[in-house]
């Protein structure tokens, strides 16, 4: 007669320390093994592809990262030191893949004067289904906010404005601007992207007569002088557009009745009356003054 021993295998139990589902682009899952029916031990784990470690004898996983999105297999295996029996659990963590911000801005400059900026988010999620559970725009230096937005928070310096797939800026500076985008998905992964674009200084515009801004019929002669500058300084380059009897409801009765240089001269006029001096400046950016 021959005696036998069946021994009883340990229990092993499997557990997460954190969120099962992250996302791919910022993840770190925390798995433990309790054990039951056993004294001591050793622990194997078998973490899903794609991750920093794949096998590993420490009771407890922490900061595992996965590089990969999609369903991860976690398995550990735990066999007793004195049987030799062991146990196995098994668990599944989601890791899912991060949507991708996308702007587009109908224009990139624009003069200050009536200054307009459209704001389009044409961000897709992995499925390219442009859903987001949270979008977040956020301008600098605007002036004011038009669009379907639900929230706007700020002043007139920083203005951040949530849930508005379009947006239209106007802005009260010159100067290069940055809009950031925030998009977030139902899995409460993210994505980022900026961009820059530019609020146009305005030239200002000026005019000068001389000798003085009164001459006879039979004997007149008009010289003009322009000043023009714009905040940072004088505006050197440019296109000038004189039109020495500005009128809708006449023809004109100057000579030369318009000039396209600075401080044009020898100006008459050949009929009596006020007379309209309209002077335009276009700098080389298409910004303009009258």
């Amino acid at each position: 007669i021959t005696a036998v021993t069946v021994k009883d295998h340990p229990k092993v139990l499997l557990t997460s320390d954190s969120s099962n589902s992250q996302c791919v682009n910022r993840n770190a899952f925390g798995f433990s093994g309790t054990v039951s029916n056993s004294s001591a031990g050793k622990y194997k784990w078998f973490l899903g592809g794609g991750s920093a470690s794949t096998s590993d004898t420490a009771r407890v996983q922490k900061n595992v990262r996965f590089s990969s999105a999609g369903t991860k297999n976690i398995r550990v295996i735990y066999t007793d030191s004195n049987t030799n029996c062991s146990d196995t659990s098994f668990s599944q963590v989601i890791v899912g893949d991060k949507p991708t911000a996308s702007l587009r801005i109908d224009s990139i400059d624009n003069c200050q004067k009536y200054n307009r900026f459209d704001f389009v988010n044409e961000s897709t999620t992995v499925n390219n289904k442009p859903s987001f559970a949270k979008v977040n725009w956020t301008f600098d230096s605007v002036s004011s906010v038009y669009g379907a937005q639900a929230n706007i928070s700020g002043s007139w310096g920083n203005i951040t404005t949530s849930n508005a797939d379009s947006l239209r800026i106007r802005y009260k500076s010159y100067g290069l601007k940055k809009v950031t985008l925030i998009v977030t998905d139902s899995n409460f992964c993210g994505d980022t992207i900026s961009s820059y674009f530019n609020v146009l200084q305005m030239p200002t515009a000026s005019i000068g007569i001389a000798p003085s801004s009164k001459g006879c019929l039979d004997n007149n002669t008009f010289t003009f002088t322009d000043t023009v500058n714009w905040p940072s300084g004088p505006a050197n380059t440019g296109a000038y557009k004189w039109d020495f009897d500005h009128s809708l409801t006449r023809s004109t009765t100057a000579k030369p009745p318009t000039a396209t240089t600075s401080s044009p001269s020898s100006v008459s006029y050949n009929s009596i009356g006020k007379k309209m001096i309209r002077f335009i400046f276009e700098d080389a950016n298409g910004c303009e003054d009258t």
